[in-house]
């Protein structure tokens, strides 16, 4: 015959006290490292791909390990601005990656498209695709408050399909300080 095969007594205690210390699990609540002053979902990047505010760099470089992906889109419209009564369009699109490989340090790429049409310009139509920016950056915190400096190089994509304009190429140096109000 079939046996059943229920735990002992000693097996059941072991199993209460195993459920009793298994720690509890919260959905939609972030795990914070000891040295994490700010849960990873509240923080995004600049357009550029720096973490910081959406067009704001911060001091801040992120707790190791992350990696993060950004997409903005943008565009617009109008036939009152810049030039009353001429249609005029923009539209922009960027990709940025960044990574916190240490606790200090932060490096990240990104690439942007834009599109911009005037009847009126000379030319009336600029196209810029595959704009590239590199960049690092390191900071630290001391409680509240932050400092950190930035180095980055844009390299501008040549409208004729060659590469990048080396004579475009420019260069970014940044001091950053950053407090939590």
């Amino acid at each position: 015959g079939l046996e059943s095969s229920q735990p002992s007594e000693s097996q059941q205690e072991a199993i209460k006290s195993a459920q009793k210390d298994k720690p509890k699990v919260s959905f939609g609540k972030e795990r914070r490292l000891p040295s994490d002053r700010v849960p990873v979902q509240q923080r995004s990047m600049t357009r550029s791909g720096a973490t910081g505010l959406h067009q704001v760099y911060s001091a801040d470089p992120g707790p190791q390990g992350t990696l993060r992906l950004g997409l903005q889109i943008s565009g617009f419209t109008s036939d009152q601005f810049l030039t009353v009564g001429v249609k005029e369009r923009f539209s922009r699109g960027d990709l940025s990656i960044a990574y916190t490989p240490l606790d200090y340090l932060e490096v990240f790429v990104n690439t942007r498209s834009l599109s911009y049409f005037n009847p009126l310009g000379s030319p009336s139509y600029v196209q810029g695709q595959g704009d590239l920016m590199l960049g690092t950056k390191v900071g630290h915190f001391w409680g509240a408050l932050g400092a950190g400096l930035s180095l980055n190089a844009q390299m501008v994509s040549d409208p004729n399909g060659n590469g990048w304009l080396g004579k475009a190429t420019n260069y970014e140096i940044r001091a950053l300080f950053t407090t939590a109000l």
